[in-house]
């Protein structure tokens, strides 16, 4: 828009590459730049002008993170300009579409259950409705866990669905709510969730009648899962902590301790795709706490964005025990200088907002990948 004149446009288009593989193009008629800058367009800070008078302002960094997204999802983008002709930036996104269709033998014994889905939002509520197997199931919804337990005499659903919705990070509220409603305290619930690890596992560890599917899922996830809870029932949690959330210790991982909870998001669900393991939390004494940690990480990544002495702190944490003091430790940094750091117990530096292929390099160096 900031390269747009008033009587210019702006376009969108969305296709399939393949099944699988989406592509979107955003196409404008603005200024354009010359060919030469196509590889330098996406680093951070970079401008075509750089000088002080230039005509439009701005940080240089909307592209990065833009990169910093798409690369999130193991995508690419690419570039196309010529200098005032206007701009084509295509966004690349491989297997990231999720089948809806599921094969019909693994919801025969599905049609007779009752779920009860708990969402706000009328439009996700139909898309959650359509989407297989639910479309095989009674159905019934409510806003939250208020509202279903009023909703429900003597229906009793078999499976608790819950969507997590901005004032109800993880279903925390509706769930904890339900559990106090006489026979809806022992029904199983599932909670859809694009929430981290660190905030799931606590759940994990006071309910063991919940489960969780991490966003996106495929309807194949979730009528598994379904069928886990109907037909195989749910004895313990153990198995879901051990499988899905714990770090196993015959595979590398890394450590990041940082306050930004949406970084943390970002960092794991990047990684997760790249097929590397990651413990992200906001505190080193839920790092150590409770064996949290099974094996010992490859390298630490923490925030620098602190005071100096709660980094000298957190530095003299990890050095003292045992599973990370002979381990790599990074700094993550928004700071554009780190001269004001003390690098002398830090074997580098990431500048904030960096590529995940930065952090994967020194992953793979580590790892002593070619």
């Amino acid at each position: 828009v900031m390269f747009t004149e008033n009587e210019g446009s702006i376009s969108l288009s969305v296709r399939k590459e393949t099944p699988s593989s989406p592509s979107l193009s955003v196409s404008d008629t603005g200024i354009g730049f010359d060919p030469a800058y196509h590889q330098k367009i996406l680093t951070r800070f970079f401008q075509v002008d750089s000088t002080k008078t230039r005509k439009h302002q701005g940080a240089g960094i909307g592209l990065s993170i833009a990169q910093n997204v798409v690369q999130a999802h193991g995508g690419t983008i690419d570039v196309l300009s010529k200098l005032g002709e206007g701009s084509t930036f295509k966004i690349n996104l491989p297997e990231t579409l999720f089948s809806a269709d599921v094969d019909a033998g693994l919801t025969e014994n599905l049609q007779s259950i009752h779920v009860l889905i708990i969402e706000a939002s009328e439009e996700r509520r139909q898309a959650l409705r359509s989407f297989s197997p639910l479309d095989k199931c009674t159905v019934s919804f409510a806003q939250n866990g208020y509202m279903a337990a009023r909703s429900i005499e003597d229906d009793i659903p078999d499976i608790i669905i819950i969507n997590d919705m901005p004032a109800d990070d993880a279903g925390e509220a509706s769930l904890r709510f339900l559990r106090q409603q006489g026979d809806m305290a022992y029904v199983p619930a599932i909670i859809l969730s694009h929430e981290s690890t660190d905030l799931l596992k606590s759940h994990l560890g006071h309910d063991e009648l919940t489960r969780f599917l991490f966003k996106p899922f495929s309807a194949l996830a979730l009528v598994q899962l379904i069928r886990k809870i109907i037909v195989g029932g749910i004895d313990t949690a153990s198995d879901d902590i051990q499988d899905l959330y714990e770090m196993p210790t015959s595979k590398d991982f890394i450590v990041v301790l940082d306050q930004d909870p949406g970084f943390l998001e970002w960092i794991e669900s990047a990684l997760k795709f790249r097929g590397i393991d990651s413990y992200c939390t906001s505190s080193a004494t839920d790092l150590f706490s409770h064996g949290a940690l099974l094996g010992s990480p490859l390298a630490v990544f923490i925030d620098a964005d602190v005071s100096a002495e709660d980094l000298k702190r957190l530095q003299n944490t990890l050095l003292g025990n045992p599973v990370t003091a002979k381990k790599p430790t990074f700094l993550l940094t928004n700071m554009a200088s780190a001269e004001a750091l003390d690098q002398n117990k830090a074997d580098g530096i990431l500048h904030k907002p960096f590529p995940i292929s930065d952090m994967m390099d020194i992953i793979q160096k580590l790892r002593g990948d070619s």
